[in-house]
């Protein structure tokens, strides 16, 4: 087992600047005229806002549907009356139930954890929920980033997380969500004081991270390991990220002559003879 935006924080009522709530029945459209596309935009939007599905609708057609803006549109307005209402000692209850003498959830609290939300280790879920709370140390959550990372997703309690677990892991079905958090991953895998993953350790990442989105995952494992590599750098990891997106389905498209690292032009050749030794 992360940059925030500060609109993000979670907002306290002001009984001075709640406005009247709309009502969007004749003004939004109902989930059910939605497309396949806008309804699983309204799902990102409300897992990632907490929001009601009448709001989300309402902000994702102000913006012509890019989640992005919408959110930072909703997180942006003075009013309060969508921010779900929580009960901040009850994080810190669970907090205390998870943590350790040293006040983190480290190994044996993240396990007890992880056993309570029946999650399996090989879940992308577990990196989803340190992504979501910027946790800075792999494999444990200190208090700031517990509490804050409950707060802004507007659970208070276990089973609350849990029911959440599904909504998370569509979040990065986003393509702009799941770059962000591939992304995030390099540098939250990363050991102290060092800037590069060591082959396996990195192979071990992309099974959980990579499933079901590489078509050529299990080649491009052979392919490392055959050519004897030790690390991978932060610009191999992005750039995997850019194949994916751009040339795994159409290999006669890969430009040789473009910026993509050597590594690539290697593998792109290793597959096109056919996986030969290295």
């Amino acid at each position: 087992w992360g940059h925030t935006r500060n609109q993000e924080r979670g907002r306290e009522p002001d009984s001075n600047n709640i406005r009247p709530r709309k009502s969007f029945t004749t003004e939004q459209a109902t989930m059910n005229r939605l497309n396949t596309t806008q309804k699983e935009k309204v799902r990102e939007f409300t897992a990632f806002t907490g929001s009601s599905e009448d709001a989300a609708i309402k902000f994702l057609k102000q913006q012509s549907w890019n989640i992005e803006q919408a959110a930072d549109t909703y997180f942006n307005l003075p009013t309060t009356e969508e921010t779900p209402k929580i009960d901040v000692n009850k994080i810190r209850t669970l907090f205390q139930q998870y943590s350790d003498s040293s006040n983190v959830i480290g190994a044996t609290g993240m396990e007890k954890l992880v056993n309570d939300l029946q999650i399996e280790p090989e879940d992308v879920i577990l990196f989803v929920l340190a992504w979501k709370f910027r946790a800075s140390v792999f494999g444990e959550y200190n208090k700031t980033e517990f509490e804050e990372g409950l707060n802004k997703l507007g659970i208070d309690s276990l089973d609350g997380l849990k029911e959440r677990l599904d909504s998370l892991r569509s979040e990065i079905n986003d393509q702009r969500a799941f770059r962000d958090f591939y992304y995030w991953l390099f540098d939250y895998a990363l050991e102290a004081n060092q800037k590069t993953l060591g082959v396996e350790y990195a192979i071990e990442l992309w099974k959980v991270v990579l499933k079901d989105r590489f078509i050529y995952l299990e080649k491009w494992f052979s392919f490392l390991q055959q050519s004897k590599r030790k690390v991978i750098t932060k610009d191999i990891w992005n750039q995997l990220h850019e194949f994916i997106r751009l040339a795994q389905n159409d290999l006669s498209s890969y430009d040789f002559e473009g910026a993509w690292p050597v590594i690539m032009d290697e593998f792109v050749e290793y597959l096109k003879d056919g996986d030969k030794q290295v």
